[in-house]
């Protein structure tokens, strides 16, 4: 009885300082010169996507309002098509 006291009571203590371990371990790595080169190359690549995904949206405006008639054109063939859908999911 008292070897198993003693099991459970290290498993507690293995459970409380793994996590912290971890952590501190994690940390470590992250300060190495090879991970900072990483994420700084990784966040170059985030940059890049979304300086070209905000161009491509502004790009996407500008031929909205230049082409206002098409686009009144497609919302209205959506609309019917969501209508003869409906009727048909009646009948």
């Amino acid at each position: 009885m008292a070897d198993q006291q003693r099991t459970k009571r290290e498993q507690l203590v293995v459970a409380r300082w793994v996590p912290p371990l971890a952590l501190w371990l994690a940390n470590k790595l992250l300060q190495t010169p090879t991970a900072h080169r990483a994420m700084r190359r990784a966040d170059l690549g985030v940059e890049q996507h979304v300086k070209r995904a905000v161009s491509a949206m502004r790009q996407r405006g500008r031929n909205m309002r230049k082409n206002t008639k098409w686009l009144a054109a497609g919302a209205g063939s959506i609309a019917i098509g969501v209508g003869l859908l409906m009727r048909a999911g009646r009948k």
